[in-house]
Parts: C-alpha cells; structure tokens; sequence
C-alpha cells in the first residue's frame, strides 16, 4: 500500500465530531463541499485504502502540524511570541477541530489574536472550489469559459474591454494582413490561466520586441499564426494603468478581483473582492507568478496589507518595488470598478457568481476577463459573507428541481 495515497487532511464524512465548532449553516456546506471533493479525488481508491486514511487521519494531520511548525516557526513566533509547543499544540487542535490543513492555517493567519475566534467560518479553499465546479462546470456557459467568445459577447454587450488586434486559433484560416498599430502588444493563450504564457511586445524603433526577440508586423503575425495551429491566442493592445494607480504596480498590469452574485430575485451584488499587485520584471500580476493580493473592503475601497500565495511570507504594507503605502488607503475609482463588475454580471445574467478582473487603465474602468473559478482572497473570511447562503440555496435548489404541473 502506497504510503502518498493514505496522505490525506480530510477528515472522513462518517465520523460523527466532524467540524464541532463550525456554526450549522457552514458546517452542512462544508459536508456537502467535502463529498465532493471526495468523489472527485477518491474515485476509483480502493475501500481499505479509505479505511485506512479514515483511520490515520488524526495520526496524520499531528504529523503534517509538527513538520510545519518545524519549517515555519518564525511566522507565528514574531506576532505572537509563541514557542514551538505553543505553535504545534494550537495549529493541530485547528487541524482536528476545523477539518483544515496547515496551509489553511498560515494562509488566513488563524494565530493571530483577532482572527482566532473567527477560524471557525473559514471556507478552505479546496471545498469552495468543489461547490464553483458543481454549481457552475466549465462548460455551462461558454461565452465566460472562452476567452475568444467572451471578447465578442462583451464587446457586443458595449462593455470596456482591450481592444483586440487579432485571434488565432487552431483550424483558423492563416491571417490576412492585419495591419497593427505602433503601440505595445499583450498576447496570451486563450485557454490558460494564471497568467501563464503571457507576453508583452514593446514598440520600439520599428519592430517589436519581448526582450528575447525583435519582429517587424509579418514575423510577428506569423510566429502567432504559428502557435495557433495548437491553441488559441489573442493579440491585444497593452493597458497601462491611470495614474492613480501609479504606485501599485511598477509596470505591469494592475488588476482588481471582484467576485460577483446573482441572487434568487435576479439582482447582483459584489461579495468580495481583492486587488492583485505585480512584482518588478513580472509581465503580469498573478499570484502564481509571484504577484501580491491585498483585500477590499467592498463598502470603502479601502486596502488591506498584501502578501504573496507562499503561506510563509510576511504583510506588505508598502509595495516592495515602488515603496507605495497602499494598507489603509483608498482604491481610487472604486465605485466605477464595482459597477462595472456588476454591469458586467447582468450581460451575462446566466451565470450564478463570477469574478471579473477589472483595472483602471488611462481611459477609465476596464473589463479585462470573467472567471467561473475565481479563487478566495488571502484575509477575507469568506464563511462570514452571503456564499454561504447562496450555495446552500442552489445544492438544495438543484437537488430538488421544480416539478412539472400536472393537469
């Protein structure tokens, strides 16, 4: 028996001490989220292997606690002046009680004094990824899981999008002569996310270059035709941010997070939100490619301290690049940005929550892109917000479908 395939944090469904501490509402979502999760990642194991994690689960999620005490003693220590001990006994008593794993803990900062007692709303954020795959597949609309159809549906709509200079796509006639423009380009594959891939080509002395490469307009059409023979890519005028913006970023793209609802009444809120800050040298602002998040108060647009995805990274309260003091300040022009996250979700009134990535780019408000899976934000308890609410209504919604009306 394969000692990775017993390595697991869940504790199982069937015991009865499941999530004691976890308030009714969440702690029935979180059952339903972590079936889920099971019949996705356990299909096919065999029953003793089961049996045997349900078995190791507290054995193991003590062992998981002391190697991560053991790796990261700092990150408690400094803001609590918790000792080893300390750390390990109240980071396993978390993991037992509240069904988490270590990086849940370090990520939403459970250790410090004014988020203990809120540790028990944590949604982690393998299970709210379970319930956004259930209520909305990839498939289910596709005009927000393409970024090609997307661009057409959101112009159509007379929403602020970049402007697309060209698409290729596999099965897509070779382009004609398209006749670019001398300004900076921002290609990236339709199909991933995270950023990943993503290219910036500057205008510079009649050719364009990425810092690796100099093309003129035929070679630089040709090397994307070429890429589209296997995936699609989008070849879009580059965005630089307004200057209010000036100190977030030290060149690449700044975007905001905003997560949106469609309610029983057919209204649209924002439920949360984060603003995503790009690191030097990075072409975009992901986290996965090493960019910051700071959260937004929705009802201000006030900014929180920002920290990388790592769990062992400290607060920024300044931009480490551009030494911005951005923790506590305003997001300028955040009502326009809300507002368009809302517009946006009412052109595509199908869809039951999304989180758009929008930016204050020199002309205003900008939409830059819907995601289906729009990934919690590092500080925001999300178990304290309507989620909540929301997913249990449409579970119950979807296990219970209206019935027709008979004669």
């Amino acid at each position: 028996m394969s000692l990775r395939r017993l390595n697991t944090m869940e504790c199982p469904l069937w015991l009865p001490f499941l999530l004691p501490q976890v308030p009714a509402p969440l702690r029935r979502l979180r059952r339903q989220a972590i079936s889920l999760t099971s019949a996705v990642f356990d299909a096919g194991t065999p029953r003793r292997i089961l049996v045997a994690r349900a078995i190791l689960w507290p054995l193991l999620s003590v062992l998981h606690g002391a190697r991560a005490v053991r790796r990261h003693p700092h990150i408690v220590r400094t803001e609590t002046g918790w000792g080893p001990l300390r750390q390990f006994l109240h980071l396993t008593f978390c993991l037992l009680t509240l069904n988490l794993r270590p990086q849940d803990y370090y990520d939403a900062r459970i250790f410090r004094p004014g988020r203990r007692h809120r540790s028990r709303m944590l949604l982690p954020e393998r299970e709210a990824e379970a319930l956004l795959a259930t209520l909305q597949p990839s498939d289910y609309i596709p005009a927000l899981a393409d970024k090609t159809l997307f661009h057409r549906a959101a112009t159509a709509a007379g929403l602020p999008v970049p402007e697309l200079m060209g698409s290729f796509g596999p099965g897509e006639p070779a382009p004609g002569t398209i006749e670019l423009p001398a300004v900076d380009l921002f290609a990236k594959p339709a199909g991933r996310w995270g950023g990943s891939g993503a290219e910036l080509w500057r205008w510079q002395s009649g050719r364009w270059s990425n810092g690796h490469h100099e093309l003129d307009t035929v070679a630089l059409l040709e090397r994307f035709a070429a890429r589209g023979r296997s995936e699609t890519w989008l070849l879009q005028r580059r965005l630089r941010n307004h200057a209010d913006w000036a100190g977030l970023t030290p060149g690449a793209l700044s975007t905001a997070r905003i997560v949106t609802l469609r309610h029983p009444d057919g209204t649209m809120t924002p439920l949360l939100a984060f603003l995503r800050l790009p690191r030097e040298g990075a072409t975009v602002d992901n986290l996965s490619a090493g960019g910051l998040a700071a959260d937004i108060d929705l009802s201000s647009g006030r900014l929180g301290p920002a920290r990388r995805i790592a769990m062992h990274t400290p607060d920024h309260l300044t931009h480490p690049n551009t030494g911005y003091a951005f923790a506590g300040t305003l997001l300028p022009q955040w009502p326009a940005l809300c507002a368009l996250a809302v517009r946006a979700h009412r052109a595509f009134p199908q869809a039951w929550t999304v989180g758009w990535d929008v930016t204050l780019a020199t002309d205003g408000p900008v939409l830059i892109e819907p995601n289906l899976r729009w990934g919690l934000p590092l500080d925001t308890v999300v178990g304290e917000t309507a989620f909540v609410d929301f997913c249990l209504s449409r579970l119950a919604a979807d296990a219970n479908p209206p019935q027709p009306r008979t004669a």
